[in-house]
């Protein structure tokens, strides 16, 4: 994880998780369902894992420009021919024996330095009547390579470096994205079998008052106080009921699953049950603000402002390894020669005897400047094309963020007049069944205003749910939902 402030939320958090115990509780908390899922979700592992990757590929650029030591080792034998001075020819047979070191340093601005150190041993053996003899010779050369045109500069030979830089914000950025989402997908999972089980609750509540209504109907058929037909009205009522039982039933277990695919493999078993009810609804913010937050630290916009940056970076290296080459090399020396002995070259070279210095320039021009042309063009269409993918993010990021305040709002609203509902549909119940029975009233008025209480219920926890789910969503779209959580795990 990175070690910036922006980060050390969703870090605390999974540290938290790790130091969290593995037991399962009988009780499914909205916090235990979010521990479960940042630990277990593969999809957050996988993205986590990326972000490991690229540290390891900053890591490596890094070390690019490190020393390196190059050894080498040759024998060679040779037969020379030569003019003897008298019309004809010679031959002059050697052997050597060379042992080389060298230092290599690369730098940042393209720039190689090179130290080497190299020992020969020559045996020749000339025509007679000169005699065999054997030469140590040692050589100390420091020489530079610069680039002029092509690798020079920073810009170049940081590339790859930056490369892997914007690599990690990337991967930052789309582990930051995948929490979010994954999150959001728990989190709305959560509160919609939360509400599942409410409806649930609700319309077993209604069946059981239906098996009443209807016991109290049959009872009253078999004393001769209703008519047959009445008991037919109430049986089917109570098979309307048993159906939508049925069909909560049914929600619930698709909640389930819902929830144990967001949370990732291992998930609780639907036995688990949930306590708490939704958070009160907070006050929507003012547009301007949610559109501000978006811009500050939106998940959704971090990949696409990564992706500008790799654009404009690649811009400025595109068609480098097609430009002219010019490079300047130079190196100083010293030499020595001892015969029959080491010490008279050592001797040279300290004393610097046989200096010997190069300077050079080094040309090479394509022929052809397409692939130069080709790579430039296509990195410059790349940069307008990423901002305008960054733009277009930005516009569905704050719409969607705008949408999810819109719908906090309606939902805090919502749940008001659902709550004013069910208070007044209960007080209607109360009241048609005391005109039941002083005798003024009907049954199936009584009926009527049960199944009122039973959708102004179902309504009220719906709006309830609606506005969690809304400010979950407006908290994914704006940030603020990996900071709402690392928060709370780092306390």
């Amino acid at each position: 994880m990175s070690d910036s402030p922006r980060f050390r939320p969703l870090t605390a958090l999974c540290l938290g998780l790790c130091l969290a115990g593995g037991a399962h509780a009988e009780t499914l908390t909205e916090r235990a369902a979010v521990e479960h899922t940042l630990a277990r979700q593969p999809a957050l592992q996988a993205a986590i894992s990326d972000v490991a990757r690229t540290a390891q590929s900053i890591r490596a650029q890094s070390s690019r420009y490190r020393p390196s030591l190059l050894l080498d080792a040759g024998l060679n034998a040779e037969r020379t021919p030569g003019l003897d001075g008298g019309g004809g020819t010679n031959v002059t047979t050697s052997k050597s024996l060379v042992l080389g070191a060298d230092l290599v340093q690369p730098l940042a601005w393209g720039t190689q330095l090179d130290l080497r150190v190299e020992h020969r041993l020559v045996d020749t053996a000339p025509p007679a009547p000169a005699t065999e003899s054997t030469g140590h010779g040692l050589l100390l050369r420091l020489g530079v390579t610069q680039p002029l045109l092509r690798g020079f500069g920073t810009h170049v030979g940081e590339a790859e470096l930056r490369a892997a830089r914007l690599d990690r914000v990337a991967a930052e950025a789309a582990r930051d994205a995948t929490a979010s989402d994954t999150l959001s997908a728990t989190l709305q999972a959560y509160w919609e079998l939360w509400y599942a089980r409410r409806a649930l609750a609700i319309e077993r509540a209604a069946l059981a008052l239906a098996t009443t209504t209807r016991d109290e109907v049959v009872r009253r058929v078999d004393a001769g106080a209703a008519a047959p037909l009445e008991r037919l009205t109430y049986e089917t009522r109570l098979a309307e009921h048993a159906q939508a039982v049925d069909a909560a039933e049914l929600n619930v277990d698709r909640a389930v699953r819902t929830l144990q695919r967001a949370m990732g493999d291992d998930a609780p078993s639907p036995a688990w049950t949930q306590d708490e009810a939704p958070p009160t609804p907070r006050d929507a913010p003012e547009a301007g603000d949610v559109r501000a937050r978006v811009l500050q630290s939106a998940p959704a916009l971090r990949a696409p402002q990564a992706e500008v940056e790799r654009a404009e970076d690649r811009l400025r290296t595109a068609g480098e390894s097609t430009r002219p080459r010019l490079d300047l090399a130079a190196w100083v020396q010293l030499q020595g020669l001892g015969n029959e002995a080491e010490g008279p070259a050592f001797t040279q070279v300290g004393g610097l005897d046989n200096p010997g210095a190069h300077v050079g320039l080094v040309f090479e021009l394509p022929l052809s400047g397409e692939r130069n042309d080709a790579e430039r063009a296509a990195a410059k269409l790349a940069v307008p094309a990423a901002r305008a993918r960054l733009e277009a993010s930005l516009q569905s990021a704050a719409t969607e963020a705008q949408i999810q305040r819109e719908t906090l709002a309606r939902a805090r609203k919502q749940g008001e007049l659902a709550a004013q509902t069910a208070a007044l549909a209960a007080q209607s119940v109360e009241a048609q069944q005391k005109r039941v029975a002083s005798g003024a009233g009907v049954p199936l008025e009584v009926r009527e205003a049960e199944d009122a209480l039973r959708r102004a219920r179902l309504a009220e926890e719906r709006a309830r749910v609606d506005a969690a789910v809304a400010d979950v969503r407006l908290a994914a779209a704006t940030g603020e939902l990996l900071l709402r959580w690392g928060a709370a795990f780092a306390e």
